[in-house]
């Protein structure tokens, strides 16, 4: 008889001689039978809350999916209306209600029999500072959506406007266009008011602006003054809700941008870059009605490259949504004088 140990070839049946200490017990017979695979996980489309998953299986055959944390000992099966079979032989399922920051583990089970375990961790959800706008700060004539008077680079800045051009001697010494409001005036705690005005010194109008990203004035290339977008490398948002209302004025600035206006348009939006700074997620809306009460609204979040990652984001605010369309030094941007809007209670939205 062969000893076991140096067996390796097992295409036809071996024999070994079985023995419990010196006392024989009897010939086994070991016959290799190799299996066909019936299944096989594939490539996970990771969000913060969900997670859609692929794989195939054999011809015939439907998938049941278990999936779990990582960390617990027991699987839950997913309900087989989440499966959708895109071929005789390949599936995906979505996997929804998942905690974010998590890893979990999941398996395909085919006829009783249970496949390979593949692992995936859910994206984390981080917090941006002030989306309900209740955080305010003054410091001369201006105001800061920060908890520090600065929009620009010191710490703890990280919401801007364009308070400190309107301000400044050289555009007139306006009173600020984004200012806090609380009362009959806020959705709940303190809100946001940005009005437009024209006649502005040197740029002609300005619009009221409320966003996510950097402000320095300057004079000589107003354009120049905005930079959009912070470090951000949360979760990927999928929607955008929050509160506002709104009251159009009739276009007075002689723009051009786009021409067909009569009366203003507010603008509320959010873009997302990854690490290359390419914009891979957008998603918008236009308000062109006057709106008297505080009215949800819902942005539905586009991605154009779903392997992307965010670096970097921005949410704006507007009262006149051409009003940063420049031509030199002037807004050649539609503007109406007055127009002002209140957006109070932002929410990023995660699946």
């Amino acid at each position: 008889m062969p000893d076991p140990s140096g067996v390796k070839d097992f295409r036809r049946p071996q024999q070994f001689a079985v023995y419990r200490g010196e006392k024989y017990l009897g010939l086994w017979t070991v016959d290799v039978v190799q299996t066909e695979t019936t299944s096989s996980v594939g490539e996970v489309e990771i969000w913060a809350k969900k997670a859609i998953v692929s794989g195939g299986v054999k011809a015939g055959s439907t998938p049941i999916i278990e999936y779990k944390k990582a960390l617990d000992s027991s699987w839950s099966q997913l309900d087989a209306s989440a499966v959708n079979m895109l071929s005789a032989t390949s599936f995906k399922a979505t996997i929804a209600g998942l905690e974010d920051g998590t890893v979990y583990q999941w398996r395909i089970l085919v006829d009783g029999a249970a496949g390979s375990v593949a692992s995936f961790t859910t994206e984390k959800i981080t917090v941006v500072p002030n989306l309900n706008f209740d955080t305010w700060i003054q410091s001369g004539k201006n105001w800061f959506a920060n908890s520090i008077a600065d929009d620009y680079e010191a710490a703890g800045a990280y919401w801007a406007t364009g308070n400190e051009g309107v301000t400044s001697s050289l555009a007139g010494g306006n009173d600020p266009i984004t200012v806090p409001v609380e009362g009959s005036d806020a959705y709940k705690g303190k809100a946001a008011r940005l009005r437009s005005i024209t006649g502005v010194t040197l740029v002609g109008a300005a619009a009221g602006n409320l966003f996510i990203g950097k402000y320095k004035t300057n004079m000589m290339k107003p354009s120049a003054s905005v930079t959009f977008g912070r470090p951000y490398t949360g979760a990927r948002p999928t929607k955008m809700t929050g509160y506002y209302k709104y009251k159009p004025e009739p276009i007075n600035n002689g723009g051009s941008i786009p021409g067909t206006l009569t009366k203003d348009q507010c603008h509320i939006y959010i873009k997302l870059w990854d690490t290359a700074g390419n914009e891979f997620a957008y998603g918008e809306f236009v308000g062109s009605v006057e709106v008297t009460s505080y009215t949800k609204f819902t942005i539905d979040i586009d991605y154009k490259n779903l392997n992307a990652r965010p670096a970097a984001m921005t949410i704006v605010a507007t009262s006149s949504r051409y009003g940063g369309e420049f031509e030199g030094a002037k807004v050649v941007g539609q503007v109406g004088h007055g127009s002002t809007l209140y957006v109070d209670e932002f929410e990023l939205l995660y699946e």
